[in-house]
């Protein structure tokens, strides 16, 4: 790392969300071997992936972080959207056991690597339509013609919301996930969308809820009304139950297929090797995750005093385990900063560790397996047109905006 590397201009352009490569920033602060302290985002930084997989699985660093968001907040925002909070923190990411334990619980029986092998015939099937709509263009926008919708009609489906009403759960969860992907003083600017889209997604919810306990399915709707009508759940822990498996299962997957995408079409000699070898298509993916992950901090609160790498962190402390930078250390993975899709092993944690590994991991490298092979089979040819990739500023997430991407396909 050069040693001219302004590292203050580089955390204030990263508190606001946008340093869109923050890898030299990543690195500067991982080679320091030790948490960071950022008054910027008011939270500790660590990076190297031995410290970031152990914070994982810490019993000392809790999942239940609302009180992050929160302090982040002015005072009157901390009244104003009380009720945002609320809801995050009946999300299964901000759980800790036994609560977390009982609510995976919940959802394992609709959610696990079974799932995935259930819902591959499906995948394909909706791949395809949107393939065969895609070929009536000569361009398009990867993220809103094929990245969105996949995704998007696959969680639709587990969850059971209605079939003509997708486009408004995408445009509501784009605006509620905007402030869970975000740390520090940012979150003012984020909250009023996200509490606006949060009221009306409530209110969908609560009337599908009513309408499968009238007529029962099988889907994650139907299980957790019933589950809230028997006393098991709360309404509100139902509600946000819901808005998360919906919220995390389409964002993720969604990020994963377009920065897939992204990083073989501006590596061409890795592209045509996944043609030449499709064969490689899960290694491919293992390595997306890992060259440019979708979640990239993971936020923690410290449960009690105790001291890391000669750095006190005391409770009550914020905490950001940073998956992208431990993605991209050196000690772990060789030649780190290099994107290839054969690399072997690949122990990246894109999805996490221990008891918060993500339920829906072996969904998500389905659809992004099936999308980016056939995608490549139809439009071999195809290639980038956007300049530059166009990162969002979130902090939390890799997310891009529009990609566009030109078929060159044969009439």
């Amino acid at each position: 790392m050069a040693s001219d590397f302004d590292l203050k201009g580089a955390l204030a352009t990263y508190a606001k969300g946008q340093l869109f490569d923050p890898y030299p920033l990543y690195e500067t602060l991982r080679l320091r071997e030790e948490p960071f302290w950022s008054d910027g985002l008011g939270m500790w930084l660590i990076h190297g992936f031995a410290d970031v997989e152990e914070g994982l699985s810490d019993p000392r660093l809790q999942n239940d972080r609302i009180l992050g968001y929160e302090r982040a907040l002015t005072p009157e925002n901390r009244v104003k959207f009380k009720a945002l909070n609320e809801h995050l923190s009946h999300w299964l990411g901000f759980e800790d056991p036994p609560v977390h334990t009982q609510s995976r619980g919940y959802l394992k029986e609709y959610i696990s690597g079974r799932l995935a092998i259930r819902m591959k015939p499906i995948i394909e099937k909706q791949i395809q339509e949107i393939l065969t709509k895609a070929q009536s263009h000569s361009e398009i926008d990867l993220i809103t013609d094929f990245a969105y919708p996949l995704p998007l009609a696959i969680i639709c489906d587990l969850l059971g919301i209605e079939s003509g009403r997708e486009e408004e759960f995408k445009a509501l969860a784009d605006a509620i996930g905007i402030y869970p992907g975000n740390v520090g003083p940012i979150l003012n600017e984020v909250a009023p969308a996200a509490q606006e889209a949060l009221i009306k997604m409530e209110a969908f919810f609560d009337e599908m809820v009513a309408k499968r306990l009238a007529e029962p399915k099988d889907d994650l709707i139907t299980r957790l009304g019933q589950l809230a009508s028997e006393g098991l759940l709360s309404h509100q822990e139902m509600v946000s139950l819901l808005t998360f498996v919906f919220l995390a299962g389409f964002g993720t997957t969604l990020n994963l297929i377009a920065n897939g995408m992204m990083l073989l079409f501006t590596h061409p000699a890795e592209k045509e090797k996944l043609i030449a070898h499709p064969e490689l298509i899960g290694s491919a993916v293992e390595e997306f995750l890992r060259f440019e992950s979708p979640i990239q901090i993971v936020a923690r609160l410290v449960r009690e005093d105790f001291e890391w790498h000669g750095k006190q962190l005391r409770a009550g402390d914020y905490v950001g385990l940073n998956a992208g930078a431990a993605n991209r250390d050196e000690a772990i993975f060789p030649d780190a900063n290099v994107f290839y899709i054969a690399r072997e092993p690949n122990r990246h944690i894109a999805f996490g560790r221990a008891a918060h590994f993500c339920l829906g991991a072996p969904l998500a490298r389905v659809e992004a397996q099936v999308a980016i092979d056939q995608f490549f089979k139809k439009f071999p040819r195809a290639e980038m047109i956007s300049p530059t990739p166009d990162w969002l500023p979130i902090i939390s997430f890799r997310h891009l905006g529009t990609l566009r991407v030109k078929l060159n396909y044969e009439n």
